[in-house]
């Protein structure tokens, strides 16, 4: 079977809902349910894109059930006519606006390949940071020399 055009995370459209993105789960975590705290009630994640892009996406559990098994930290995922809604929730993990709902027409199956880094951000080479230092973009600051600047 043919591997479906893949649609990286920016290129998202809230008016499109016929794509598959090629994703590693970079976060994932549990909500219990409202009733009875021993049984989850739905799977938060952050997914990243091999641009490196992240959007956060959920899925009930009774939802996830044929591929709950899929659904772990690094797992590099295709996902198929996942929904795409606006990010209401007050805490946002990541900058972009919009949220993955995996719904019972979503369709998850595994990718072998990798995809984005493994821990969800990129290092720059020491040799970037050693040519230029004050270049905030390349170099980590340290909150000791932050404070240090302060006092």
């Amino acid at each position: 079977m043919e591997q479906p055009a893949i649609t990286l995370l920016k290129n998202l459209n809230l008016n499109q809902d016929d794509y598959t993105i090629k994703v590693r789960i970079v976060r994932l975590w549990s909500r219990a349910a409202f009733n009875d705290p021993r049984k989850v009630y739905c799977y938060d994640m952050i997914l990243m894109d091999e641009e490196g892009t992240k959007i956060q996406a959920f899925v009930l559990a009774k939802t996830a059930r044929e591929y709950e098994h899929l659904l772990k930290e690094k797992q590099c995922l295709f996902i198929r006519n996942p929904s795409l809604g606006e990010n209401r929730q007050k805490v946002k993990y990541v900058h972009i606006s919009t949220k993955i709902n995996l719904n019972s027409n979503a369709i998850v199956s595994v990718c072998d390949e990798p995809v984005g880094t493994e821990w969800g951000f990129d290092f720059s080479p020491f040799s970037s940071v050693v040519e230029d230092p004050t270049d905030d973009n390349k170099s980590f600051k340290s909150p000791i020399g932050i404070l240090t600047f302060l006092t």
